[in-house]
């Protein structure tokens, strides 16, 4: 979407008509704050390197029998 916007009379920078109807379309997709919660704490598990690293090899190799 091109960056525009509109002066209102105090010459301040307002959004254009483009970027507030694409907003309205996609804020009704916006997850709610209970799942920003939890997507915020499968993030939080996975800021160990050592658990990346584990995610990156089972997503390689798939899980092994041991």
């Amino acid at each position: 979407m091109k960056n525009c916007s509109t002066k209102d009379e105090n010459n301040e920078s307002r959004p254009c008509a483009e970027q507030i109807d694409k907003l309205g379309q996609i804020l009704p997709s916006l997850p709610s704050a209970d799942e920003f919660q939890v997507m915020a704490q499968s993030f939080k598990a996975l800021s160990d390197p050592t658990r990346l690293k584990i995610l990156h090899l089972l997503a390689e190799g798939g899980a092994l029998r041991l």
